[in-house]
């Protein structure tokens, strides 16, 4: 099975949507293949975290 690793940049909207949202803000990358997302979620959670410090998440959005 091949895996794809283009992947989209999402904003993360705080849960409070007051003034101090855009310092609260954060974004994400998020891959576009739901079966690469799910290989990562199955990895060995040293390869997840060193994905997650990196600022990727473990779903998959595809933005088209």
């Amino acid at each position: 099975m091949a895996l794809y690793y283009d992947y989209d940049i999402q904003w993360l909207a705080p849960d409070d949507p007051g003034p101090e949202a855009a310092t609260q803000s954060r974004f994400v990358a998020l891959f576009r293949s739901e079966a690469t997302a799910a290989a990562l979620r199955g990895a060995d959670p040293d390869l997840q975290m060193f994905f997650t410090q990196s600022g990727f998440g473990l779903t998959a959005y595809d933005s088209g």
